[in-house]
């Protein structure tokens, strides 16, 4: 159920409509509040279009500080959300405690913006969405065809992870991001070790994309100007033979292939334009020991310029 108005009598059912694919009201403001000793900080779903959520803090958070998932677009800011490292290490068996949490492989995220946001003790800091709008809109609102992370403070075992796209394309900026991490156990849900980026290539199914374009950008990494690369999973590699989904599960969606089984990605690309996530990583600079990735040079300014004006503008 959805209220009609701001207030509605929970207990009155004239005052409640019935959730039918429908969005609920927008919500256009949400500010100054506090959240503690709870497993959720805030939950926020199935609002459409998101206004501004800002000055709050959410602390001794136990399973998510900010879900934010089955909403066109959002904006949050001046936002802290702090968890205990130390519980957190101990309870990861089964499962991880996330510190932002856009990832959902049925439900949309992304097309998010935040600024000022600190996110400090959680088994993982920022899950990032994989199921985008395909378009980017709904409701005749245009969406920020990006998901930005804009002055940020990181301080988790690990601290970003990145996903393959489902549905649609994705871009994420991460832009004067601090990257500190915390010690813990291996966890085998995550990493091994400590790590500042992870990147996770989807299970292929039926509305999976793993073929289509995806791309994030790091700008002012560790608030360093002129520190800026694109991250790369490992499995766009050139020499990477990009794996036949249909042999390992009749569900796998076929377009995730290479037209032709067993090709690296290069030789997929120079064949048929296809590769995984649309992109071949540029270099194979593995230097930077705490990003689970390939950190290469940004070859396409002019994109990232467009997208970083397009978010700098969202409400």
């Amino acid at each position: 159920l959805v209220p009609n108005f701001r207030g509605a009598d929970i207990d009155d059912p004239t005052q409640w409509t019935k959730y039918a694919n429908t969005w609920a009201p927008e919500i256009r403001l949400s500010r100054d509040n506090e959240v503690y000793a709870s497993s959720v900080g805030m939950w926020n779903s199935f609002a459409g279009v998101v206004g501004k959520i800002s000055d709050s803090l959410f602390w001794n958070i136990r399973q998510t500080g900010l879900y934010s998932q089955r909403n066109t677009s959002a904006v949050y800011e001046n936002i802290t959300i702090v968890s205990d490292q130390k519980v957190s290490n101990q309870n990861y068996i089964g499962s991880i405690n996330i510190g932002v949490d856009l990832y959902q492989q049925r439900y949309q995220a992304g097309h998010t913006v935040f600024r000022n946001i600190r996110v400090e003790g959680f088994n993982l800091g920022v899950d990032l969405p994989a199921f985008l709008l395909p378009q980017g809109s709904e409701l005749g609102v245009s969406a920020p065809r990006i998901t930005l992370f804009d002055d940020i403070y990181l301080r988790n075992y690990v601290n970003v992870r990145d996903r393959s796209p489902v549905v649609g394309t994705k871009n994420t900026l991460l832009k004067d991001v601090e990257f500190l991490r915390n010690s813990g156990p291996s966890n085998k849900f995550l990493s091994d070790v400590p790590a500042d980026i992870v990147a996770k290539l989807e299970r292929s199914f039926w509305r999976s994309a793993r073929t289509s374009l995806s791309r994030m950008y790091v700008k002012g990494y560790n608030k360093q100007p002129g520190d800026d690369f694109e991250f790369f999973f490992y499995e766009q590699a050139p020499d990477y033979v990009m794996e036949d989904v249909t042999a390992t599960s009749k569900y796998a969606n076929p377009n995730d292939n290479c037209p032709t089984v067993g090709l690296t990605n290069q030789q997929c690309w120079d064949q048929h334009n296809v590769a995984t996530m649309d992109s071949i990583a540029t270099c194979d600079d593995t230097s930077r020991s705490e990003i689970q990735g390939f950190s290469c040079p940004i070859d396409d300014t002019k994109k990232l310029v467009n997208l970083l004006t397009e978010a700098m503008t969202a409400r």
